[in-house]
């Protein structure tokens, strides 16, 4: 699987040989996930960029699974979910043994609230990878997308047995005392997610009383869009959580022109606002029925 900072090693690669097909993806993964490497690059920038590093990566190899994993991120950046389904599909056609294969594809049914191919998509990848952290992480997150946290949490920590450090595996635990009002728990498994920033982190203190420490962490979110254009999402949650409602609708509807909002039907932190007609509106925009 391509780290989403290695676009250093990967440019290296393509240096060295411009045929190689893998490096090719490479980049492409590294333009998708836009890390601190790329700050000055707008998502659509780096869709495009994205975009054609694919398209050489495929022109060399037909058989590549990274292409076409690379080329469903692509689509769901341009909130083509059936595209993006095609190639997460494609992807498995050509290496039915991919473990990440497998676990993108899972995430991709379940913000759709296709929750039990989810699952069963994200069991194979980790029996495809059992020593995996990201694997078993992916089974903790579709059965949180679910809304069940009872069989998530327990799957989180096995992912942690093998990684005590791994963000997204404490997470796991975040949205679920999150979502169950734990809020103090939830911060502190927010903190160890994501350091002191972060928009679930700064709703969760802002619903927890603590507006100073949520509005010190929109003020770095709001800081971060000026120059990147990356956390508008992030910025809406923050909103949510002080009850600013018509504020987190205009981030909201930033997030979702940037293609960056993909858990719209699943994510507790929209909850308060589900309701709205405009969440509704924002929904079919995103390419959801709502």
């Amino acid at each position: 699987m391509f780290q989403g900072n290695s676009l250093t090693r990967e440019l290296f690669g393509l240096a060295i040989d411009a045929t190689y097909a893998a490096a090719h993806a490479g980049v492409a993964q590294a333009y998708l996930v836009r890390p601190p490497s790329l700050p000055a690059v707008p998502p659509d920038v780096a869709v495009l960029r994205a975009r054609l590093a694919i398209e050489r990566a495929l022109a060399l190899d037909n058989s590549l699974p990274e292409a076409y994993l690379g080329a469903a991120q692509v689509h769901m950046a341009r909130l083509d979910w059936a595209a993006a389904g095609r190639e997460y599909r494609r992807a498995i056609d050509v290496a039915p043994r991919h473990s990440v294969a497998r676990q993108r594809y899972a995430m991709w049914l379940s913000y759709q609230e296709r929750f039990e191919e989810a699952i069963q998509q994200a069991r194979l990848g980790e029996s495809l990878d059992p020593l995996s952290v990201p694997a078993r992480n992916t089974v903790a997150e579709v059965l949180r997308h679910a809304r069940r946290c009872d069989e998530a949490i327990p799957q989180a920590q096995r992912a942690l047995e093998l990684n005590p450090h791994f963000g997204r595996a404490h997470s796991i635990f975040a949205h679920c005392q999150f979502a169950q009002g734990q809020l103090d728990a939830a911060i502190e498994e927010y903190r160890r997610s994501s350091g002191t920033t972060g928009g679930n982190l700064g709703a969760t203190y802002a619903l927890a009383g603590r507006a100073i420490e949520a509005r010190r962490i929109l003020a770095s979110l709001e800081e971060r869009y000026s120059l990147t254009r990356g956390s508008a999402g992030e910025i809406a949650q923050v909103y949510i959580g002080l009850g600013e409602f018509d504020r987190a609708f205009e981030w909201l509807a930033r997030a979702v022109d940037d293609g960056g909002v993909w858990t719209l039907k699943v994510a507790a932190v929209w909850d308060p606002i589900r309701s709205d007609p405009r969440f509704e509106q924002l929904l079919r925009k995103s390419g959801f029925e709502g």
